[in-house]
């Protein structure tokens, strides 16, 4: 009787949404594929975990939890300039991704890339950030990545003049 009372206990608990909840599975990633090539390309970017605490503070729920919006950036080589970012909606379990569009007219060389996730706008009010329960209300990725511009090889095409010398006799 004492073991029934107390998981009923437990499951008030749950249904009240007063549990705090740690992140599995190792955090969030994201990555860049391909990381190198030419200078327009498209590459692809995909993420996990964008999820986010609306909640003020305190336990929480996983019902509290809502997808964010990841938010890529594509920076020039000094690290400092954003040239493009993109954003990308996470689905219900804070996975996202999809092409991205990298600038044209690039140098070669390495370009820092950096992606956040941020609250979907609908959610903005009422994030609190520095959430300690739960997933954080906003996050940068770490590391950030990069994407190396490569030159590409342009055929070239060398005409040679021929000299011939033609004898007629006859």
């Amino acid at each position: 009787m004492m073991r029934r009372v107390l998981s009923m206990g437990a499951l008030a608990l749950l249904v009240a949404g007063s549990v705090t909840v740690a992140r599995a599975g190792g955090g969030p990633s994201w990555s860049v594929s391909p990381t190198q090539g030419p200078s327009p390309n498209t590459i692809d970017v995909a993420g996990t975990g964008c999820v986010l605490d609306p909640g003020a503070g305190g336990p929480v729920s996983l019902a509290a939890f809502v997808p964010g919006i990841a938010h890529v950036e594509f920076f020039a080589q000094d690290g400092t300039t954003e040239l493009t970012s993109q954003d990308y909606t996470a689905d219900a379990s804070g996975n996202w991704g999809g092409p991205f569009a990298v600038p044209g007219g690039r140098a070669a060389g390495p370009y820092p890339m950096k992606a956040h996730c941020n609250p979907a706008p609908s959610e903005e009010q009422g994030v609190a950030l520095g959430q300690t329960n739960g997933p954080p209300s906003f996050f940068q990725y770490e590391p950030d990545r990069s994407y190396t511009v490569i030159e590409e090889k342009k055929d070239s095409v060398k005409a040679e003049a021929v000299e011939a010398e033609v004898t007629l006799t006859g």
